[in-house]
């Protein structure tokens, strides 16, 4: 039993291991991307910026370069991140299966099959805790209002003695907004427990 358990020992290590490298090299790959990325698309953006004559530039309100700037910057941020990561992710995950199905091609289809019930099962969870958020945003500002109210007309409701009506008002919304938020939560450890 004991080379049993050190051959299994010795693989998981190697699969540390070799995890530890790919996610070394990925983050490797994303940084110099970023960075070429980075430099290529906002040099060029401030070359041209530069070119435009001051005529058009002095008509242009105030702030509307450093919105140009910013925008720049937040398609960059879109290129290098998102895309990079999936694509690398994509690839690493095509190569797991490609050996996982010259190794076993019916355990190789079941984990497929699985990884597609959990993409599949993702984004519908996704859709529903959007729709919770929603709620739970919209509940927050009921709330909020109803205190603001309260608060903001403290005088007239003590001398219209409407004080219980507003103050129940207020805490049916308070309930609301935590049914909503504890519904989300829940919803947030059932989806962390199953995509684990």
């Amino acid at each position: 039993q004991f080379p049993w358990l050190l051959g299994l020992a010795l693989g998981l290590g190697a699969a540390m291991v070799g995890q530890s490298i790919v996610s070394y090299l990925r983050g490797w790959v994303i940084q110099g991307l970023q960075f070429r990325l980075d430099h290529h698309l906002m040099n060029q953006f401030l070359v041209h910026q530069l070119r435009l004559p001051l005529q058009i530039i002095c008509r242009w309100p105030a702030g509307e370069v450093f919105q140009r700037i910013r925008m720049v910057a937040q398609v960059v941020d879109l290129f290098n991140w998102r895309s990079t990561s999936a694509v690398l992710d994509a690839t690493n995950l095509l190569m797991y299966l490609v050996v996982m199905f010259l190794m076993n091609p019916v355990l190789a289809a079941l984990i497929l099959l699985q990884g597609i019930a959990r993409v599949w099962f993702a984004k519908r969870a996704k859709r529903r805790v959007k729709a919770l958020a929603k709620a739970e945003q919209m509940a927050q500002e009921k709330s909020s209002g109803a205190l603001l109210e309260l608060l903001a007309n403290m005088e007239v409701v003590l001398a219209s003695g409407t004080q219980l009506a507003s103050l129940d008002r207020y805490v049916e919304r308070l309930r609301r907004r935590i049914d909503a938020k504890y519904h989300r939560r829940r919803l947030n450890t059932f989806i962390n427990k199953v995509m684990v």
